[in-house]
């Protein structure tokens, strides 16, 4: 996993984001033909959008807010939702 400085839409959550590789760049990282500042840099701003789950539940599958019942909840990469 490749993180760059945080765009616009996720610089008020965390100070690093995960960069996105437009699928128009997919050839020039597989063949190099662009520098790695060209390609792994930060979505532009409305990008990515957030959604705010209350405390105590967290998305399905279905992007249904489900109650977790009890313990700590650490999001598995399905869990999470973005726009791109």
């Amino acid at each position: 996993m490749l993180t760059t400085e945080p765009s616009p839409d996720i610089v008020s959550y965390h100070d690093r984001q995960v960069v996105v590789l437009r699928p128009t760049d997919w050839a020039h990282w597989i063949y190099l033909t662009k520098t790695e500042t060209e390609l792994l840099r930060p979505m532009p701003e409305g990008s990515l959008a957030v959604e705010t789950v209350r405390q105590g539940f967290r998305l399905g599958r279905l992007g249904r807010a489900k109650r977790l019942e009890c313990g700590s909840f650490h999001p598995a990469a399905s869990d999470l939702r973005s726009v791109v």
